[in-house]
């Protein structure tokens, strides 16, 4: 499964992408779990795979260099090569109109953030780093502006490059970084220096402010559901392996079943669009499969 941040779930519930073997991604139907090829090619990056909102055709990179759109029957395009000496980095995201497309790239101990327009491919530097690495570009909703971690800070950039600073977060090591659906908020995970346990965190960029919004017992990974009340995490304790819902009324979560993954932080716990099903990923029977849970007694279905 890509990373979290990404859209890779129909509206309706009615199927998911994926990528299988690092070569070939597929449409999972929800309702008959039968899987059918899209395309194939060498080294797809699984993490970077993400869906149009018009549901139509996905993003991904593929061979460590090139930027590929292709529609869901399996027509591709290539988008965008890196130029020469450049390698794609980690993270990549589309933006919810589909237009634009935001990747990393890294030569050497340079990175840098790149913008690229889906229609014709031309690319604009949005911000770059000579030694430190830069990683996890999400394109704001309803905005014209990304988040990037460089290093463990979380940064904001407008498309433009006009504007490009470090936000005021928590120090520590931070993952798991989403918009809220309206782009007014960064929800993220964060371990302190010196702490036993990360925490649940939100920044507001435009108040300039950074609050607690609940402890977790050790998440590796979590993501939210459509309006932001419940979130989904998987837990790095290894006596407890657990696939938990983490309420935020109250600050208490609540264990939904084991995932016993061999790296918890590859779990990916996500919510379908109407928030009534989980679906994440565990090794736990020897080889990744995904695996789906039905949360419609516990959580509220929110809009698709």
């Amino acid at each position: 499964m890509p990373a979290s941040y990404n859209r890779i779930m129909g509206r309706r519930g009615n199927f998911l992408l994926y990528t299988r073997n690092g070569d070939t991604v597929c449409r999972l139907e929800i309702k008959t779990g039968v899987s059918h090829e899209i395309a194939s090619a060498p080294a797809i990056d699984t993490r970077s795979l993400s869906m149009v909102p018009d549901e139509r055709s996905a993003f991904w990179t593929e061979g460590g260099s090139t930027l590929i759109q292709c529609t869901l029957v399996g027509n591709k395009r290539t988008v965008y090569e890196c130029p020469q000496g450049w390698r794609v980095g980690t993270g990549m995201s589309v933006s919810e109109d589909g237009l634009f497309v935001a990747l990393t790239e890294v030569k050497g101990t340079q990175y840098r953030v790149r913008l690229i327009t889906a229609a014709k491919g031309v690319a604009t530097t949005v911000a770059e780093s000579p030694d430190l690495e830069l990683k996890d570009p999400v394109i704001r909703p309803k905005r014209a502006g990304l988040f990037y971690m460089r290093g463990n800070e979380l940064h904001l950039a407008s498309f433009d490059a006009s504007q490009n600073y470090k936000l005021r977060a928590a120090t520590g090591e931070v993952s798991s970084a989403h918009w809220s659906a309206d782009g007014r908020m960064i929800e993220y995970l964060v371990k302190a220096e010196g702490a036993r346990l990360p925490a649940l965190r939100e920044c507001q960029p435009d108040a300039n402010e950074d609050k607690l919004v609940a402890p977790t017992s050790q998440f590796a990974a979590m993501s939210r559901n459509g309006d932001g009340t419940v979130f989904v995490g998987a837990s790095a304790s290894k006596a407890s392996p657990h696939v938990l819902l983490l309420l935020r009324s109250v600050k208490r979560e609540f264990t939904l079943g084991e995932h016993k993954a061999s790296d918890p932080a590859m779990v990916a716990p996500v919510f379908s669009a109407n928030s009534q099903r989980i679906f994440f990923q565990t090794d736990r029977d020897g080889k990744w499969a995904i695996y789906m849970m039905q949360v419609d007694k516990l959580v509220e279905e929110t809009e698709n």
